[in-house]
């Protein structure tokens, strides 16, 4: 891990991911995760011209992704 990401007292969540590790979690490209970001439809942290993820961030956009579907036949 860098810098970036690592720490003793961090939490999992604190944990900044780049675009390769997103793009693998979600099962999307990357080119995709660029277009989101450009958008503004997915939570990102610029470093220089780079793209990171924060793990919370992502989880919490993930929840309200989630469509409810009870209810419904």
């Amino acid at each position: 891990m860098s810098e970036l990401t690592a720490g003793k007292n961090d939490l999992p969540g604190d944990r900044l991911l780049t675009i390769e590790e997103i793009s693998g979690m979600l099962g999307v490209r990357k080119s995709t995760l660029y277009s989101w970001s450009h958008q503004r439809r997915i939570p990102y942290i610029k470093v220089g011209s780079l793209l990171r993820f924060r793990m919370r961030d992502i989880e919490k956009w993930l929840e309200q992704q989630t469509v409810d579907v009870h209810g419904q036949l």
